[in-house]
């Protein structure tokens, strides 16, 4: 045993002085050691053990996952998807026999009514762009200002959760929890909102779709969106129907979206909801329904 321990410790520092890279040098030595000590029957249970050990279906789950990704990045998935969700609704529309119709989406719901605004806009009455992602990169840089407003402990938590050796999930929790306390939602949900969740096994929320389409953090996008760009589709929007909403705290910053809607042709209007975060109609449920039914009372003369 002596000596193989002394073989293989020989051979890894035969390796580092070749260049050879730190995890091949680890896997031949532990392959030398392992036939010094107990020749090729020992090699052969290193095989069987590294073959048990891949053939997993946890760990299968992770190459796929990237591998739906890349497709769906490549392959122009992404924006199929809206283009579905665009006649999909449309498709509502015509149903109800509606001829023209004021649409309001909020957050991603925001992304998809931007794009059928850009879509079918013969459709439209108005179009209300409520805390909406616009796209990505834009997304992802107010993330990154809002977190620098956070106190220093809880900045350098959130950059080391995103890191390659995060802290313990609890402590990412906690941190992520501060910064949705303050920019996602400042009010807790109302009574009517739990009691929903309570009879629907509390499902409210699907973590597996958020990241699959965005990933595990608000910092950094790996979904499906992580390359979404919908600022081309401002150009093609009516200024003269088009609001864009988003409360006082929001992750969807006002100023962003002030500067989104001056792209507009026409220049778009926007509102802003005093005291609320990105959960405007749970932070401010009166203020956010009077906005909108001010503005779809004016454009339904």
């Amino acid at each position: 045993m002596v000596v193989a321990a002394t073989a293989a410790l020989a051979f890894f520092a035969f390796c580092l002085l070749a260049s050879v890279p730190v995890f091949v040098g680890m896997g031949l030595t532990a392959m030398l050691g392992t036939w010094v000590a107990e020749g090729t029957l020992g090699l052969q249970d290193m095989a069987l053990g590294a073959y048990n050990a891949l053939n997993s279906f946890v760990l299968l789950a992770v190459p796929l996952y990237i591998l739906a990704g890349t497709l769906s990045e490549e392959s122009g998935l992404s924006d199929r998807l809206f283009s579905f969700a665009t006649t999909v609704t449309s498709g509502l529309r015509g149903g109800l026999g509606i001829a023209h119709w004021h649409v309001c989406g909020h957050s991603w719901g925001g992304t998809v009514a931007l794009e059928y605004a850009a879509r079918r806009p013969a459709a439209l009455r108005s179009v209300v762009l409520a805390s909406p992602l616009i796209s990505t990169r834009s997304w992802i840089a107010d993330a990154d200002a809002l977190r620098r407003s956070l106190p220093a402990d809880t900045q350098q938590m959130l950059i080391a959760c995103d890191g390659p050796a995060p802290p313990a999930a609890t402590a990412c929790e906690t941190a992520t929890g501060s910064y949705y306390a303050r920019f996602n939602g400042r009010e807790p949900p109302p009574a009517e909102m739990r009691g929903y969740a309570r009879t629907n096994g509390g499902r409210g929320f699907n973590r597996r779709l958020y990241e699959a389409m965005w990933g595990r953090s608000e910092f950094v996008a790996t979904g499906t969106l992580r390359h979404y760009d919908g600022e081309p589709l401002l150009a093609q929007l009516d200024g003269r129907r088009t609001l864009f909403m988003a409360g006082q705290y929001d992750e969807a910053v006002p100023t962003t979206l002030s500067s989104f809607a001056a792209r507009v042709p026409g220049g778009a209007e926007l509102a802003v909801i005093p005291g609320a975060a990105h959960g405007t109609f749970n932070d401010r449920p009166e203020e956010t329904i009077g906005v909108l039914r001010g503005w779809m009372h004016r454009h339904d003369g």
